[in-house]
């Protein structure tokens, strides 16, 4: 069942419920950002440690299969933001377990 769509593999997010999406980068860099505002950080860092996250979990997604969990891909997000802003990192684990 591998799709693509101009060249490129298309990336399918299994959700909690079971279900699948397609994989949302817009999601992900605005939760990115959104920790790194919750951590006081100004818009233009919040923006650039957004888009670096983004990147390196889209590298990791491109290496794997064509379906990744929500739980695994909250992981790669939450490792990729430690590496850049702790207090971001935090907020965003912290923000998952009440979700």
């Amino acid at each position: 069942m591998a799709e693509r769509k101009k060249g490129k593999k298309i990336i399918y997010t299994v959700k909690r419920g079971g279900h699948r999406e397609k994989f949302d980068d817009k999601k992900l860099y605005g939760s990115a950002y959104a920790a790194c505002l919750n951590a006081h950080l100004d818009e233009k860092k919040s923006e650039k440690i957004a888009e670096m996250v983004l990147k390196e979990v889209k590298a990791k997604l491109a290496k794997g299969g064509q379906e990744v969990s929500s739980s695994h891909l909250s992981i790669l997000v939450y490792e990729a933001l430690k590496k850049h802003e702790k207090d971001a990192a935090f907020l965003y684990s912290t923000h998952l377990d009440l979700s």
